[in-house]
């Protein structure tokens, strides 16, 4: 019973409406887990223009996006890779925004 009386007095002096803080792993440092993030999109958009039926390096697929040389590869990231990439990015953070 006494316990019982404790836990009610511990109580008593919080506001009804007032919830038990709870302590997250970037509290602290909210741009942390922001940077993570941002890390890791950067990591999937790297593979997904490198990974395919044709498999294109890192270094080649940052040419053709940057550099005009006309080869198959540079055909590829820019006409279906990245055009497909930056949709998928689109629509990701649109749901995000929208809480789906």
């Amino acid at each position: 019973m006494s316990d019982m009386l404790k836990e009610k007095s511990e109580l008593a002096h919080i506001h009804p409406g007032q919830r038990e803080r709870r302590t997250t792993p970037f509290r602290h440092a909210p741009w942390v887990g922001l940077l993570l993030g941002l890390a890791l999109l950067l990591i999937t958009l790297l593979l997904a223009l490198c990974l395919g039926s044709v498999f294109i390096d890192p270094p080649t697929a940052f040419r053709a996006l940057f550099a005009f040389d006309g080869s198959t590869a540079q055909d590829i990231v820019r006409n279906l890779r990245f055009p497909r990439v930056l949709i998928a990015v689109c629509v990701g953070s649109s749901l995000a925004i929208a809480g789906l």
